[in-house]
């Protein structure tokens, strides 16, 4: 069961945004594998001195359209599906909202079934 926070500069109007998660989940579901009905997705809106990262970094540029997304996942996933989930997020942003993938980091957080609560239990 999946735990999204996606981190924006301020300035994104709804639609954007809900485009952008509805993106990231579908992508998520297609490549790492969860149940249709799991849907927890949080979008931090940061002002531009709140978010900080370099504007080159190992010879890439970044833009003012940086996007941070991190990954509350259960563990068990191999790195080749991690991997699929990675290629599918970036390339379904880039097409579908022209985010730059240079200007998109994701990072996994990977934790058990007892790091969980939601009520009823999760089962998955």
């Amino acid at each position: 069961m999946p735990f999204v926070t996606i981190t924006v500069k301020t300035g994104k109007d709804a639609t954007y945004l809900n485009r952008l998660s509805k993106i990231i989940h579908t992508a998520m579901q297609e490549t790492i594998s969860f149940p249709a009905d799991v849907y927890f997705h949080k979008i931090h809106e940061l002002k531009k001195e709140n978010m900080l990262y370099l504007s080159e970094f190992r010879n890439l540029k970044r833009s003012h359209d940086m996007l941070f997304i991190e990954c509350t996942i259960k563990s068990g996933r191999s790195a080749e599906k991690k991997q699929l989930m990675y290629e599918r997020i970036s390339n379904d942003l880039n097409t579908k909202l022209g985010i730059r993938k240079e200007d998109i980091m994701i990072v996994i957080r990977e934790n058990n079934a007892e790091d969980w609560y939601l009520h009823p239990p999760v089962q998955d």
